[in-house]
């Protein structure tokens, strides 16, 4: 799990998914999912944020996403080649 911008919740799920949920600190009560990205096949164990409003996700599927967090898109997916 991260914050991004202190706006964003970003969730690693089980099934491969990523959960992001607009946050407001102030309200707790006003949570709310806007985005779920469906890239990995496996367990998200990994999640950091980089410069340029960009996300990094690794997974137990042995691959590492780079992500566009404005468009949400996939920009590379780079395989870790680890047994």
């Amino acid at each position: 799990m991260i914050m991004l911008d202190n706006t964003d919740l970003c969730v690693g799920r089980g099934d491969g998914r990523i959960q992001i949920f607009e946050f407001d600190s102030s309200n707790l009560d006003n949570i709310k999912q806007i985005k779920v990205l469906h890239e990995h096949k496996d367990d998200v164990t990994s999640l950091i944020e980089i410069p340029g409003n960009k996300l990094i996700s690794g997974s137990i599927d042995k691959s590492i996403k780079f992500w566009e967090m404005e468009s949400y898109l996939c920009l590379k997916t780079v395989g870790t080649g680890l047994q």
